[in-house]
């Protein structure tokens, strides 16, 4: 727990006890709650109620790298990879990654980042601290997901679904293809990267469109083969990145 500027500070010389000199009373940037916290740690006592406050953790690892304490900054960052709080605090967990160079705390973040609203005025000025570089990985990895999705299922929309005859349907066909696409695509920003997409649950996005009882676009009776499909996309899905 030993901070090099604290042992700095103390082997100063100090006055002679005959000597009389007027105290210093230096004020700190840090408040009350994180001193107190702070002193918790370095004495070996609890520290109760930090472990889901972000806030409090930001500011109590912010103290301990201003106060070069290197053993209270790793608990900090032990603290940050909690999934509990990595889940509701995804760009802060994010940021601190970045700001203290942690790779395992940002890249763990980055798989929860992908639901957050960047529009969220409270998330502001954590993005302006974060810098354009962190900031642009986060953007590229989540426009990677999306495109990768999006492009794949382009690719789908030209194979063949149907065969009658001589007559060949593609999915391109059936309009109920391009709202299953838009579904399943609106469902990854609504979970982490790093999240399974089972079989019932992309069968449940199908039957929402009713891609099973689809028509093609000129209303001729051809059943799409959705079973099929449903599996593609779950193989699909896992292949995607899950973090930075």
């Amino acid at each position: 727990m030993a901070s090099s500027v604290f042992d700095t500070m103390l082997s100063l010389p100090q006055p002679k006890e005959s000597e009389e000199e007027e105290a210093l009373v230096d004020s700190l940037d840090e408040d009350s709650g994180t001193i107190k916290i702070l002193l918790q740690i370095i004495s070996g006592r609890e520290y109760p109620g930090i472990h889901l406050n972000f806030d409090a953790l930001r500011s109590l690892s912010l103290a301990t790298e201003k106060w070069d304490m290197p053993g209270p900054l790793s608990m900090c960052r032990m603290l940050l990879l909690n999934p509990d709080l990595v889940r509701h605090h995804a760009i802060g967990v994010y940021w601190a990654g970045c700001h203290f160079q942690w790779k395992d705390v940002s890249n763990m973040a980055s798989g929860y980042t992908c639901y957050s609203d960047m529009f969220n005025s409270e998330l502001e000025s954590l993005l302006q601290a974060m810098g354009s570089t962190a900031l642009l990985q986060l953007l590229r990895f989540h426009r990677t997901r999306q495109q990768a999705m999006s492009i794949w299922f382009e690719t789908i929309a030209s194979k063949i679904v149907c065969i009658q005859g001589s007559e060949t349907l593609l999915w391109e066909a059936f309009p109920a293809f391009q709202y299953f696409k838009y579904k399943v695509l609106e469902y990854m920003e609504n979970v982490p990267a790093n999240s399974d997409l089972d079989y019932a649950t992309v069968l449940e996005l199908a039957s929402t469109t009713q891609l099973s009882k689809a028509r093609t676009s000129e209303a001729r009776p051809r059943t799409p083969e959705v079973p099929h499909l449903v599996k593609e996309v779950v193989l699909k899905w896992k292949s995607l990145p899950k973090t930075l």
